[in-house]
């Protein structure tokens, strides 16, 4: 059975980036090859704010 993480507003994230670090999505960039095949990620942005 598969497990949905969906992360909604993802680009608003990025203004609350640490000062070092990853932020989220440069985070999942570099997992998601290591997901296994039943975890399906699901993201979302704002389009009017790129």
């Amino acid at each position: 059975e598969d497990c949905i993480i969906l992360i909604d507003g993802l680009n608003e994230a990025e203004f609350h980036k640490p000062d070092y670090g990853d932020t989220v999505a440069s985070f999942i960039t570099k997992i998601i090859s290591k997901f296994p095949n039943w975890l399906k990620l699901i993201v979302t942005v704002r389009t009017s704010l790129l």
